[in-house]
């Protein structure tokens, strides 16, 4: 009985002091007491852990430790609130997200005046948009959250592949250290440039509504592009006498082997629209015509 009573008595002195030192009134007992205690108010019962008895009591965001070992009380005032904030911190981002994955579109030229609409001089670089396709296997990504799951940077890797058909009977060489057409005596069936490059982005994406799986929310994200040139080649098919010929030639064709440009992109779920525009030329200064390359494209994010 003495025991209990000790006991008792320490717990409602810690109790004034926590509540003390916390600057607040010590709560009435209707208030606290329901079916044993409310939220606002609870007591553990003693535990043993290594060999102490530990007693725990919660007061609002406090809580009050007390461990006897060995005859001795030691007592712990914990501030619940300020604990929860520095774990927080602590633990690292779960911010995902959306630039790895497989994209499909097309592709496009813009000309320095922004137009789609390419000078008669340089005709033969008039390509059919609807069969000139922009393939992009992003396969690594790295993210980095700044606020929650929701904001956050990304960069990664990924290798665009970019094919451009031309719509008339010629292809691309390069002579006397420009690029210019040639032209075939033949119809030809297919003519296409295709290049390779190895991309690098910075994107900055935001997220909403705050679903906590990332999988069901809406998505919106811009940022940078950059990339190298790690190949490229043209592709001719026409017939003669009634045989398929194919000519390939692999060449740089004074291509950018350096180039950057900005990338938007919005979607839900796994599913994204995307938009690449480069602000360096397809061809390097002054050995080509002065052209931007443009995609438009979905993808599917993994």
């Amino acid at each position: 009985m003495n025991e209990i009573i000790k006991k008792s008595t320490l717990l409602l002195l810690v109790v004034s002091v926590a509540y003390g030192a916390a600057g607040q009134t010590l709560p009435n007992v209707e208030e606290t007491v329901e079916n044993g205690f409310t939220h606002d108010f609870s007591f553990a019962a003693v535990d043993t852990i290594d060999g102490n008895d530990t007693t725990r009591i919660k007061m609002g965001r406090r809580e009050v430790v007390i461990i006897e070992t060995e005859g001795e009380k030691n007592i712990k005032i914990i501030d619940l609130e300020e604990t929860r904030e520095r774990e927080t911190r602590r633990r690292p981002s779960n911010f995902r997200g959306h630039w790895s994955g497989l994209e499909v579109g097309l592709n496009t030229f813009l000309t320095a005046a922004n137009s789609m609409s390419i000078p008669v001089e340089y005709s033969y670089m008039e390509i059919y948009d609807g069969n000139s396709r922009n393939w992009n296997l992003n396969f690594l990504q790295y993210d980095i959250g700044i606020a929650g799951d929701q904001f956050g940077f990304l960069t990664g890797m990924g290798i665009e592949l970019s094919n451009y058909r031309f719509r008339h009977n010629n292809t691309i060489r390069v002579v006397d250290g420009e690029v210019q057409p040639h032209e075939y005596d033949a119809a030809l069936d297919r003519s296409r440039l295709r290049t390779y490059y190895l991309t690098v982005p910075l994107i900055f994406e935001v997220q909403f509504p705050g679903y906590e799986s990332r999988y069901r929310r809406m998505h919106f994200s811009a940022g940078v592009i950059s990339s190298v040139r790690i190949g490229s080649n043209t592709r001719v098919v026409y017939r003669d006498n009634s045989s398929k010929q194919r000519e390939r030639n692999k060449d740089y064709f004074y291509l950018s082997p350096f180039r950057y440009g900005f990338t938007a992109r919005a979607g839900i779920r796994a599913l994204n629209l995307y938009a690449n525009y480069y602000m360096t030329p397809l061809f390097r200064e002054g050995k080509g015509p002065e052209l931007y390359p443009v995609s438009i494209g979905f993808s599917l994010s993994f």
